[in-house]
């Protein structure tokens, strides 16, 4: 028996696309799925267990323990949590290193909470599961553990889609004027994905007539960036729609006339493989594992650099021929991204795993 935990946001979808296929690839073994207190509607197929579970306190993995005892799995394969110890093989899937990073907040109690669990269990483990090369060299400089327990298995992501004759309808309900550019910024508060430098390189975007519209909400920014930001808002060139569910964050990615994404690490990101299946072409930064995911499907800046990522913004802008080759690159790039072969890999994890 394998157990899989449900989780939120990109997670909840990894979550979802292998809880709907790993029981059609391993028939022989019963999966049961864990979903965590706060985590989005599960619409897969099998069987779902709710746990105590949602910020790892002792007194939530002491009741998790005895949960997961009570179904006595082989192997537990955690997309979010840190697994618990038990008679069963542990497996954790890693997106990053960021909660030992120096950001503020990856700073607060929980943040360190989870810091001292994955600094203990990660060297206990018997396998983690990696989202990208990159997610793997981070482990192993962050953590004291084998490389032979560490196994890359990529992303693929949930392609948005909005038919075309009702795409701009939906989009001119937000107030969003052509042309403009896309931060997807539901957590456009959160430092590490530099929405300040963004707003610090706007000027000059904003100058050559265009608008950004940031998917997320003003009030989760810093002071300073709130106030760098305010200008734009009051003029209407900067335009936050809060958060959108996907039908809308597709019909809005779709009008774009780039994604920009300017984070100073990530993991994987998916939102590069959204605006892909969308046909929107995206300028970067080449930081992290987006250049490991993105290939040449991007035009890449410095994100410690608002002239540099500027500059990318507007070279995509104002070629008709380099916007063409990203979004035909973008295309080939998304073909490399499919979760019946992270499926596979995954259950190839598994079984490495049980013959340790």
């Amino acid at each position: 028996m394998r157990i899989a935990d449900l989780s939120n946001g990109g997670v909840a979808c990894y979550c979802r696309e292998l809880g709907r296929r790993l029981p059609e690839l391993d028939p022989d073994n019963r999966y049961i799925k864990l979903r965590i207190q706060g985590a989005e509607p599960d619409d897969g197929d099998g069987e779902t267990v709710r746990t105590p579970i949602r910020n790892e306190s002792p007194d939530e993995r002491k009741s998790l323990s005895e949960l997961i005892l009570r179904l006595k799995p082989d192997l537990l394969h955690s997309a979010w949590f840190v697994p618990v110890p038990g008679p069963y093989r542990r497996i954790l899937t890693v997106y990053d290193t960021l909660f030992d990073s120096t950001y503020p907040e990856f700073q607060t109690p929980g943040a360190l909470r989870r810091r001292n669990l994955l600094r203990d269990e990660i060297p206990r483990l018997d396998g983690v599961v990696c989202i990208s090369q990159f997610t793997r060299r981070s482990v192993l400089r962050t953590y004291p553990v084998s490389g032979g327990k560490l196994h890359v298995t990529h992303l693929a992501g949930q392609p948005l889609r909005k038919a075309p004759e009702d795409r701009w309808n939906s989009v001119e309900g937000f107030g969003i004027g052509r042309p403009f550019i896309v931060f997807l910024g539901h957590s456009v508060g959160v430092s590490y994905k530099n929405f300040q430098g963004t707003i610090k390189a706007f000027p000059r975007i904003r100058d050559a007539g265009v608008r950004m519209v940031v998917t997320g909400s003003p009030e989760s920014l810093s002071d300073e960036a709130a106030r760098e930001a305010a200008p734009f808002i009051q003029e209407g060139t900067l335009i936050f729609t809060g958060y959108l569910q996907a039908r809308d964050l597709g019909a809005v990615l779709a009008e774009a006339e780039l994604l920009i994404y300017p984070s100073f690490e990530e993991g994987f990101g998916l939102p590069l493989l959204e605006a892909m299946s969308l046909g929107v072409p995206i300028a970067a930064a080449r930081a992290g594992a987006l250049p490991e995911v993105a290939g040449e499907a991007a035009a890449w800046f410095d994100p410690s650099d608002p002239e540099n990522m500027a500059h990318a913004v507007l070279q995509v802008l104002n070629s008709r021929e380099l916007r063409h080759n990203l979004i035909r690159a973008g295309k080939e790039r998304l073909k490399r991204y499919d979760w019946n072969t992270t499926a596979f890999q995954t259950l190839a994890v598994y079984r490495v795993v049980e013959r340790t």
